[in-house]
């Protein structure tokens, strides 16, 4: 049975049954969750949690007694056990039988457009209920796994994992890298995006979202926006219908440039355009950032009251989908915007205090140091 790591709250859920954890418990938990079955020496797992910090080698030997007492009830399930002379590893031993359904090819197959259905409209309950409800038989590939983790906000999962090739990877590294780097990282990490780019390091599953939406993200994050019309006229090119999958999100990437850019009709003209089609394909997780955007937008036009009341329409429809990735997408690119291009102190005060709520829990120097490092291993400046 699967165990569900909650990082908002510090739990893990295992069946019917949830578990809370301190910060530092729920993260040597989880680290060796992902790395099940390896063995961790206690200096390996002190630079691994404590990677700013000088504790002692007893500060594991405490939290492992500690998480050996809280994880009591679950002992036929997962145990951590010592490797004497050594450290410790965890162990899961498996209590399921395979569903008869895990080899059908028709069945996986209506089982990956069902997914992929629910992650189109942006219904992230329905997705975690269709994954873990064993009567179901759905059970998903490593890379199916490494997107849940994604959009679940399970950043760690995704930096320390070690099952998928960095090509398979990377295009999310860069998304975490860049929801939590400031101005001078943010400036290095998309040079190296680029250059990533034009190395091709970037696997099939990932290119064609990298080169169409990330780059005209990341180059206005990063205040390029000569470059960012740039790709987003290439994308133009390529997007053309609005049936395509990317259209949505590119055309709100067009709305942030216009802001950006001091166009105001140009940006009357989309915000038009997508009110139509969101009301024809109403996909929560775009629908909730155009929401965003468009209060940005009457701000900046003096109409503040119905700027903020969207913002925060904009915020609650996305919180509602359960991507939680998506939910600090949407904050950090508001938050960018206030901070460049919208003024509005009080909005700008009240999104960080939601910023510092969401993120309470997250060693977020670690996060942004430790996913810039995973980058730099694999694309030399």
């Amino acid at each position: 049975m699967t165990f569900i790591f909650q990082p908002n709250d510090l739990t893990v859920t295992h069946g019917n049954d949830t578990i809370s954890f301190l910060r530092k418990e729920y993260a040597l938990l989880h680290y060796l969750y992902i790395h099940d079955g390896k063995s961790f020496s206690r200096n390996a797992l002190l630079d691994a949690v404590w990677p700013l910090e000088s504790p002692s080698d007893r500060t594991v030997d405490d939290h492992i007694y500690r998480l050996r007492k809280k994880l009591k009830p679950w002992e036929q399930y997962v145990k951590i056990e010592t490797i004497k002379g050594y450290g410790y590893q965890l162990v899961l031993h498996e209590h399921e039988e395979n569903s008869p359904l895990a080899h059908d090819d028709e069945f996986k197959q209506i089982a990956s457009q069902l997914y992929s259905k629910y992650h189109l409209y942006g219904q992230g309950e329905a997705l975690e209920a269709l994954v873990l409800n064993k009567a179901f038989g759905i059970s998903l590939d490593e890379w199916l796994r490494f997107h849940k983790a994604f959009i679940k906000g399970d950043f760690l999962a995704i930096l320390y994992d070690q099952e998928l090739p960095f090509s398979e990877k990377a295009l999310y590294i860069f998304h975490v890298a860049f929801i939590f780097c400031d101005d001078m990282q943010c400036q290095r990490l998309f040079r190296t995006f680029e250059q990533g780019l034009q190395n091709q390091l970037f696997s099939p599953h990932s290119i064609d979202e990298a080169q169409t939406l990330a780059a005209p993200h990341f180059a206005i994050w990063v205040g390029d926006l000569a470059k960012a019309e740039h790709y987003l006229t290439e994308a133009d090119n390529t997007v053309s219908s609005v049936s395509h999958g990317f259209y949505p999100y590119l055309q709100l990437m067009h709305m942030f440039l216009s802001i950006a850019q001091k166009q105001p009709t140009k940006f009357e003209i989309l915000m038009k355009k997508m009110a139509v089609f969101f009301a024809e394909r109403p996909y929560q997780r775009e629908l909730g950032l155009y929401y965003v955007i468009q209060g940005l937008f009457f701000i900046t036009q003096e109409q503040v009251v119905t700027g903020r009341a969207a913002i925060h329409k904009g915020l609650q429809i996305t919180k509602k989908t359960r991507f939680t990735s998506h939910l600090f997408l949407a904050l950090r690119t508001a938050l960018f915007f206030l901070e460049h291009y919208v003024e509005d102190k009080q909005t700008e005060r009240e999104l960080t205090r939601l910023w510092e709520e969401l993120t309470d829990d997250m060693d977020l120097p670690l996060i942004a140091a430790h996913s810039e490092q995973v980058i730099l291993d694999h694309i030399k400046p």
